[in-house]
């Protein structure tokens, strides 16, 4: 298995597979009028699937949409981080667990899906900082997060920051014990170790 990587597959236009995507454990991509690619061995595989359920549209939006879908049906890794944007303006952000797969019985532009863990479905983007928070402004459906050492700061959102939030409660406290002239010196170690893992957690 390869290095980790870090992709953002959006839930449409009017993130009409948000809730699905959520409710179902599911990382989706659109193209409802594409059939089944898991024949598809080869791009020019994929081109032509795409050529015969878009026959009148230009061939340089079907060259990215062959581009935005081989990567969802073959490069994407179980492994790898998903990033959903939520229409509230948070951000899901999920382990992919599963190959591609074709689901026939559902509606279209819900057929095309691969499997996911979400680790967090509550990030507040404002906990991204900037620079990462607008690489997430591509209109691409499949887009990789390549920069900004996205795939180590993605993880400590998706891990390390849950734990944050009980820990944050620990704070006062912490700096209560600190402030102390009666503690014991093993105590203060403690109330050190922990302050500092907090702000870690918290970056």
């Amino acid at each position: 298995m390869g290095a980790v990587r870090a992709w953002m597959v959006r839930a449409g236009a009017d993130d009409e597979r948000e809730a699905v995507s959520l409710s179902e454990n599911l990382t989706i991509a659109g193209w409802p009028e594409v059939g089944d690619l898991s024949g598809c061995k080869t791009q020019g595989d994929l081109k032509a699937e795409l050529a015969k359920a878009y026959p009148r549209e230009n061939p340089r939006v079907l060259g990215n949409w062959r581009g935005q879908l081989w990567r969802f049906r073959a490069v994407m890794s179980p492994g790898d981080l998903i990033v959903l944007r939520l229409k509230a303006g948070d951000i899901a952000i999920g382990c992919l667990t599963g190959d591609y797969r074709f689901r026939a019985e559902a509606a279209p532009g819900l057929r095309h899906v691969r499997a996911v863990t979400w680790k967090r479905t509550d990030v507040p983007r404002s906990e991204l900082r900037a620079d990462l928070r607008a690489t997430l402004g591509s209109l691409l459906t499949v887009s990789e997060l390549r920069r900004l050492d996205a795939v180590k700061r993605l993880t400590a959102l998706a891990t390390l920051r849950r734990i944050s939030w009980s820990t944050r409660s620990l704070v006062p406290r912490m700096l209560a014990m600190s402030t102390s002239s009666l503690l014991e010196p093993e105590r203060v170690r403690a109330a050190t170790t922990r302050s500092r893992l907090v702000r870690r957690l918290c970056w």
